[in-house]
């Protein structure tokens, strides 16, 4: 579709997003009618909102947790090609993803960056080394060649040089190739900004309970505010199901003999002390038959991950024992690292949206996405993974206009723009945005600083300046770690946190690193934001309640309990 009308400037203010403008767009929600209800927060049902945002249409998006409080906070920190799926001839998928990658990189550059990953190679055949170069060349190639740099060939000493701490016992050489970090919860915030900043109406913690019909058609959503329980109805044309692997809930409301769509599996990641490890970039290495990867994050090191089927509960995921036990076995064979549990910081599992495919293990599953439509018009989007979410979004929001244009005759203002529009500002340097914070805010520690360039943006001077007017405020939230408790009020005020976990989870993560999770803290985190929600002593021992089990589950593990 041609462009009818310009795109609204992207790199205008963002409006207020705060507590204040969720309420606003709750009652917003209960009297208008828009073109597209999107139902889920996670990066999916972002993009989603986004899309449809930029080209004009109105949008209503909830969100039964907080943004990207499921799978789309629980990744392996990467967006990435796919290099295990050249091995499954999933090609089509490898391409689709380096091209998204590469986008990603340029679109979002404070929060997707691009990381070398250097990938071992040990005596055990000739064959496995000569594989490893040609899918290495097939990587670059489905990429277009246009990736940050492409791989190099190493020798074993090369490999030692670039990757100390790795084995050099039977090493025979290994691969350099390039893929990108990114700060998932950070990133899902984005979009959902952005969503929010070309006219989407959004709400987190709002949770549908079903799905409104009128004559027989989809027509929108009974929904509750799942903080005061508050129930009141959404009214749009088009209903997006894009709620990831809880997609066959959705599906159920509308079609109570709906067959499974989903193949849930269970992701698994520890988190271990950086010095433990000490590895400078990214690991990608083989253990217990498929790939894993080492990915230092912070001053930390996230290493990942398993693909068990999840048939408990998806509302409440923890790694189990024997997923702990595997990832540490693994690591210690490639690293001899003799990490034990006793060093582990953190863990977490996310559940992976995968689309049924019978007779095929979650490990040999296309991570291709699939839309569908039901016989009472509600749209299913599922399976894909992060780093494709923006061509899932893309795919979706073109068959919602198609239905808008043909069933209620509306028709788009504009195009896609999510292929060009950036999504924060770009450029970025990371070093040069540092400096700037420490030439006009002396006093505040260089690692301090980095984090909230990082983190914040043109928001980090928000933070900076309420920490300098209250210097108790500049102090940090855990020794050693670089957040501080400016932040927690600026999450409530400007990203609208509403919960202990979106503060201390998704906004900072001082739940995975923080040797403690973060316990030492939390009664003074739900004290300063009691302060700004109103919360009663009651509401506070229910947020403390909550978090704490969170942390539980993250530890559930030491007692074989999950």
């Amino acid at each position: 579709m041609k462009n009818q009308s310009p795109i609204p400037n992207l790199q205008s203010p963002t409006p207020e997003f705060s507590p204040a403008t969720r309420q606003a767009n709750l009652e917003r929600m209960n009297r208008e009618t828009f073109d597209v209800l999107v139902i889920g927060g996670g990066i999916t049902g972002a993009g989603v909102a986004r899309d449809a945002a930029l080209r004009g249409l109105s949008v209503a998006l909830v969100e039964k947790g907080d943004f990207a409080s499921g799978t789309s906070s629980k990744t392996s920190r990467m967006v990435h090609g796919g290099l295990r799926y050249v091995a499954q001839g999933q090609f089509g998928v490898v391409a689709e993803s380096c091209v998204e990658r590469d986008r990603l990189w340029r679109l979002a550059p404070r929060l997707v960056w691009p990381t070398p990953f250097t990938v071992p190679a040990y005596q055990r055949s000739q064959r496995d080394l000569l594989l490893g170069r040609v899918a290495m060349w097939l990587y670059d190639a489905l990429s277009r060649f246009r990736t940050y740099r492409r791989h190099r060939i190493l020798s074993p000493e090369q490999v030692t040089a670039a990757e100390p701490a790795i084995s050099q016992d039977r090493l025979v050489g290994g691969v350099v190739y390039y893929d990108c970090r990114a700060n998932d919860a950070r990133l899902t915030l984005a979009v959902v900004q952005s969503a929010h900043e070309h006219g989407a109406v959004v709400a987190n913690h709002a949770e549908v309970l079903a799905l409104l019909k009128e004559d027989g058609r989809v027509a929108g959503a009974e929904v509750v505010d799942c903080t005061t329980g508050e129930r009141f109805t959404v009214r749009a044309c088009v209903t997006v199901n894009a709620t990831g692997v809880w997609s066959d809930r959705v599906r159920q409301m509308d079609d109570p003999g709906a067959s499974p769509m989903m193949a849930p599996s269970r992701g698994t990641h520890i988190v271990v002390p950086h010095a433990r490890l000490g590895i400078r970039d990214g690991v990608a290495f083989t253990g217990a038959g498929r790939t894993r990867f080492a990915l230092k994050w912070e001053d930390t090191c996230i290493i990942g991950t398993t693909d068990p089927e999840h048939a408990g509960d998806l509302d409440r995921v923890a790694p189990s024992a024997a997923e702990v036990d595997e990832l540490l076995a693994a690591t210690n064979e490639v690293f001899h690292a003799n990490l034990t549990r006793d060093e582990v910081i953190s863990t977490y599992a996310g559940v992976r949206p995968l689309v049924l495919e019978e007779g095929k293990s979650a490990y040999q599953v296309s991570r291709a996405h699939k839309l569908t439509e039901s016989a009472a018009g509600l749209l299913t989007i599922a399976g894909g993974k992060l780093t494709t979410y923006r061509r899932m979004a893309q795919d979706t929001v073109d068959r919602v206009v198609r239905k808008l244009q043909d069933e209620f005759g509306v028709r788009a203002k504009r195009g896609c723009q999510t292929a060009h529009a950036p999504l924060t500002s770009v450029p970025f340097d990371w070093d040069a945005a540092t400096n700037d914070l420490a030439a006009r805010y002396p006093g505040f520690d260089q690692d301090v600083l980095a984090h909230l360039a990082r983190a914040y943006g043109p928001g980090a001077d928000v933070v900076l300046e309420s920490a300098r007017e209250d210097p108790a405020l500049g102090e940090r939230l855990v020794p050693g770690l670089p957040y501080i408790w400016a932040e927690a009020p600026y999450t409530v005020q400007h990203e609208m946190a509403l919960t202990l976990d979106d503060v201390l989870i998704r906004r900072m993560q001082v739940f995975y690193e923080d040797r403690d999770q973060g316990l030492g803290a939390v009664e003074r985190v739900a004290a300063l934001m009691a302060r700004y929600l109103g919360w009663d002593p009651a509401e506070v021992e229910r947020q403390l309640a909550d978090y704490r089990q969170q942390v539980a589950l993250s530890r559930a593990y030491r007692e074989g309990k999950s």
